[in-house]
C-alpha cells in the first residue's frame, strides 16, 4: 500500500533515489528492481545512480511471520521473535519464570493441547503467524520417613509428571530388612521397590517397611 511520486532526475546525473514509501502487510521491504521478477538490475533503498533515461522500478518484498511467546501463567516479558519466509533456525530462550513451577516448553494450545515445542528448538519458518504459551509443571517432593528405622535421607524434589528414579533406601534397623517403601505406615497403601522409577503429580511421604530377621514384617 501507499503511493510515491514519479523522481525526476537529469539523465547522466549521479542522484540518490528516495526513500521507499510503499508497505505490504506481513512483507519486510528488500531493494527496488528494473524488473518485477527481480531479474533486472537491482538498487537498495535510497542508493545513488546515474540513469541514462527514464526507468521503472519495482519494489521488492520479503515475506515474514512473527512468534509471539505467551507467559501463561509465569511471569516476565520475551520480545516476539521474527522469521522470513524460508528461514530454519532456534527459537529464542525462555525467560518466563513462574514460582513453585519448572518451564517444560511450548505449545500452540494455551491448555498444551496443541503442538509442542521444546526450548529453543529449531523450527522451519512458519506459515502464519504463531502464538506459544508456555508450559508449566509444579514441583512436588517425595519425603522419605524411616518409620521405626534410624538415619536420615534427604527430602527428593520431583517435577509433577515426569518420571525419575527414588533415591535408594538409607535408613536402617537393627534386626530388620528393609523391603521397599509404601505410603502408609502400616504398609496398606501403594508399594514402591527400592529405586523404583516413579512419577508423581502431589507431594509424598513414603515409609519404610521392614521385615524382621525370623520375616515378619513391620513387627
Amino acid at each position: 500500500g501507499g503511493e510515491m511520486s514519479e523522481q525526476f532526475v537529469v539523465p547522466g546525473e549521479k542522484v540518490a533515489l528516495v526513500g521507499n514509501q510503499f508497505s505490504r502487510t506481513q512483507y519486510i521491504f528488500e531493494e527496488w528492481n528494473t524488473e518485477i521478477d527481480a531479474s533486472g538490475d537491482c538498487y537498495s533503498d535510497k542508493d545513488s545512480i546515474m540513469p541514462s533515461g527514464n526507468m521503472i522500478l519495482y519494489a521488492q518484498w520479503k515475506r515474514y511471520f512473527i512468534v509471539y511467546f505467551l507467559p501463561n501463567g509465569g511471569t516476565g516479558s520475551m520480545v516476539d521473535q521474527v522469521f522470513y519466509e524460508g528461514d530454519e533456525k532456534q527459537l529464542i530462550h525462555n525467560t518466563f519464570v513462574r514460582e513453585g513451577y519448572v518451564f517444560v516448553g511450548w505449545n500452540t494450545g494455551q491448555s498444551g493441547n496443541g503442538t509442542a515445542y521444546a526450548d529453543r528448538q529449531s523450527i522451519l519458518s512458519p506459515t502464519r503467524n504463531l502464538y506459544l504459551y508456555a508450559q508449566w509443571r509444579s514441583y512436588c517432593s517425595v519425603v522419605f520417613d524411616p518409620n521405626g528405622g534410624s538415619g536420615t535421607q534427604n527430602t527428593q524434589q520431583y517435577v509433577s509428571g515426569i518420571e525419575q528414579v527414588l533415591n535408594a533406601n538409607t535408613f536402617t534397623r537393627d534386626g530388620w530388612v528393609f523391603i521397599g517403601w509404601n505410603t502408609s505406615p502400616d504398609g496398606s497403601g501403594t508399594w514402591y521397590n527400592d529405586a523404583q522409577p516413579i512419577s508423581i503429580n502431589a507431594s509424598v511421604t513414603l515409609y519404610a517397611q521392614w521385615m524382621q530377621a525370623d520375616g515378619e514384617e513391620n513387627g
